[in-house]
């Protein structure tokens, strides 16, 4: 509770009749705020704080005033205090009406009013006519819910029906929510609410009892202990405990429902699911949605047992149910966007400036591999491993696949952060900068994120000097730990790509061993896609890991790497033989080369990569490019890595200028000292061009020693030249 924000930053109020209800409410805040001044017309009791990216105000009735005029005040009062709040929710609750079969609500249960036919949600039984034969009549309709609300609620019901695959026996609008039980199970875990919440255990003398509508309780005892169990109405055995959500009409008025034979007149004549008493006062003073957590069946048995979960479940929902709401891409009266003082590795996340021009996966390649990678994602966060290991050798194309998995998780709102290594940039090839980085970009994505892990910095001005695990406890496993994003974005995903290429070894281990602990988040599902060769540190370390940690795959064991390859190598070639200037033939050139070049390449796309560069430079003849490809001997064994850079150095010698060469102030190719060859005649300098070395002194070998490129002639002269970069 450590920042006072401002009137006009709340927009959602959060209204309770019962102090327990109040309790309730408080514990589902992602931060409390402090208490702003109160107008002294105002006597509501506040309290102040954010879910998700919305702030919220929590107003309790005034203890022991309760019905539809009390609850109608304090919306006013609300209503006034704050009139920049869009909507409210009327959190508590409320006896059920149940049916069964047709409607099965339970102790425990959600309902949330919704508009049927001829009402908005909520209908005012207390107020109308009754005619003949003891039928009501509404008189008069009240506001239905705000849009905001409705759409959130088809957003879950759509989500829920995903996650009722093993679920049977359900229909209508009833279904069950497992992220409601999550948020109940935390809170409790957590200590934002006492024990008491819990739901009341199941025994023989089980307290979720539905008595016959006509049974009436002994009036001299509290408890059903003693009332007839062959009164019970028999019901099938649920599969769990979690809460099952119901949506439909809800009937408010000032009295308390505690008859049965009058509870199930309404509920089978206007379909009404459960009774409370404050809703119908404020529908028509702010647009409201009413959410009702079953303690009773309002009737005669009434008793207090189930109050404490009930509450805490109709809460839980509520928190659930703003989480849908479109994000806030700021919290009103703050900064558009968090600034963190954090140092990052420039050029690491995808998308960044000087990785824009480096290529996807061809379409039409790498189908099988994304797909898997894909259907990983896609995995629920109770079968899913936490981290994707695509381990390949150099050249392999993990750095493609890695930026075509981050572009399709960026499309999709489910990009969470990444990090490109790169041992030639200095921030990129060190762990000094990875968990800030990460951390930053959390921040900028998800505003809920950011104020915690502004926070964290706060309360640790020095972070980013400290230990890399106490970084990622801090700005990362914390802040990710006791958020709660909207379900649509709860499955989020890092990229960690070419890991191998950090250069402490430790912090490889370190780096991959914090990484598998994001799986143990149950706020949210976090994944880590991460790419690297089959070094030793990387190897050994993943094998320390459990076996449900991770999935791996090996790029040289996906099959139709020879496929993909092919595909690539026909959308380059064809785009050097549509070069206008060139003039190729339409079949150029030709199946039988084209095989060639495949059978070579295979299996690295780093290799078919610099072949098309080669063959396509403008310098020279695409025909004699491949000739010299396709007839390039040496006179040693070669590795598939020579052959592919071997034919490239032996063209080293290109248009360039001797003056660009020489010239102190250029900092891109300057030599360390005069270049020469040992036979002096095709050198020029006096700063002519070099613009073609005859071809009988065209190199027949080469070979590169540090900074020395050492080129063959076929007369046995060698020549040796030295550059510095």
């Amino acid at each position: 509770m450590d920042r006072q924000l401002d009137r006009k930053n709340y927009t959602i109020g959060w209204i309770c009749a019962l102090p327990l209800e109040f309790a309730a409410a408080i514990a589902m805040l992602d931060e409390q705020h402090l208490p702003l001044p109160q107008d002294k017309l105002d006597d509501n009791a506040y309290r102040f704080g954010r879910i998700g990216s919305y702030n919220i105000i929590v107003a309790c009735l005034p203890s022991g005033v309760y019905g539809v005029t009390s609850a109608g005040n304090v919306a006013t009062q609300m209503h006034r205090s704050f009139p920049d709040l869009e909507a409210a929710l009327m959190v508590g609750i409320a006896g059920g009406a149940p049916d069964p079969p047709r409607c099965d609500i339970r102790l425990g249960d959600v309902v949330v009013s919704e508009p049927t036919a001829g009402f908005g949600g909520v209908l005012q039984y207390d107020f109308g006519k009754t005619e003949k034969e003891g039928r009501f009549v509404q008189t008069g309709v009240l506001n239905k819910p705000p849009k905001m609300f409705l759409t959130a609620i088809a957003k879950l019901k759509s989500d829920y029906l995903l996650q009722r695959s093993n679920q049977s026996g359900l229909s209508g609008g009833n279904s069950q929510n497992s992220n409601v039980s999550e948020i109940i199970a935390n809170a409790l875990k957590n200590g934002t609410v006492p024990q008491t919440f819990s739901r009341p255990p199941n025994t023989a003398n089980d307290s979720d009892r539905l008595f016959r509508a006509s049974y009436e309780h002994p009036s001299m005892n509290s408890s059903c202990d003693e009332c007839d169990p062959g009164m019970i109405v028999g019901r099938e055995s649920r599969p769990h405990d979690q809460p099952y959500i119901h949506y439909g009409l809800i009937a408010s008025g000032n009295q308390v429902m505690k008859h049965g034979i009058t509870r199930d007149c309404l509920a089978r004549e206007k379909n009404v699911l459960c009774f409370e008493m404050e809703a119908a006062g404020i529908m028509d003073e702010l647009p409201s949605l009413v959410i009702r957590g079953i303690c009773d069946y309002s009737d005669s048995h009434k008793n207090k047992v189930w109050q404490p979960y009930a509450a805490l479940s109709a809460a839980a929902f509520a928190k659930e149910l703003l989480l849908q709401l479109p994000f806030r891409g700021y919290y009103r009266g703050e900064p558009e966007r968090i600034v963190l003082n954090l140092p990052i590795a420039e050029g690491a996340a995808y998308g960044s400036y000087v990785d824009q021009h480096k290529p996807e996966c061809l379409a039409g390649t790498r189908i099988d591999l994304l797909e898997t990678i894909s259907n990983w994602i896609e995995y629920p966060h109770s079968q899913g491993k936490g981290i994707f290991w695509l381990v390949g050798k150099a050249g392999t194309g993990k750095s493609t696949i890695s930026r075509t998995v981050a572009h399709n998780l960026h499309t999709s709102n489910r990009l969470a952060a990444s990090f490109f290594f790169n041992r030639e940039e200095e921030d990129r090839r060190t762990g000094t900068r990875f968990f800030t980085t990460i951390a930053a970009q959390l921040a900028n994505h998800y505003s809920s994120l950011g104020s915690r892990i502004q926070r964290a910095i706060q309360l640790n001005p020095d972070i980013s000097a400290k230990a890399l695990n106490e970084q990622f406890d801090k700005l990362v496993l914390q802040p990710l730990s006791r958020t709660r994003l909207a379900t649509h974005r709860a499955k989020l995903v890092l990229v960690i790509d070419a890991l191998d290429e950090c250069e402490e070894k430790e912090n490889i281990r370190v780096i991959i061993y914090l990484l598998s602990q994001l799986k143990n988040i149950n706020s949210m599902d976090v994944r880590v896609f991460l790419t690297s060769r089959p070094d030793l540190p990387i190897l050994s370390t993943f094998k320390k890991l459990s076996d449900d940690t991770y999935e791996d795959v090996s790029l040289h064991e996906v099959p139709k790497i020879e496929h993909d390859i092919s595909l690539f190598l026909r959308h380059k070639l064809c785009e050097i033989q549509e070069r206008d200037e060139l003039c190729l033939p339409e079949e150029w050139p030709g199946e039988e080369n084209l095989e060639k070049l495949v059978k070579r390449a295979v299996p690295l796309f780093i290799y078919a990569a610099t072949l098309c560069r080669f063959i396509g430079d403008e310098l020279w003849d695409p025909d004699e490019q491949i000739e010299l490809v396709l007839n390039y001997q040496t006179n040693w064994e070669t590795s598939q890595l020579q052959m592919t850079y071997l034919p490239v150095l032996n063209q080293l010698i290109v248009v360039f200028s001797l003056e660009d060469v020489e010239n102190p102030n250029n900092p891109e190719f300057q030599p360390s000292e005069p270049v020469v060859s040992q036979n002096g005649e095709w050198l020029a300098r006096n700063g002519e061009k070099l613009v073609w070395l005859p071809h009988d002194y065209r190199p027949q070998c080469s070979a590169v020693y540090g900074s020395t490129i050492v080129l063959g002639h076929h007369s046995g002269d060698v020549s040796f030249f030295t550059f510095r970069t």
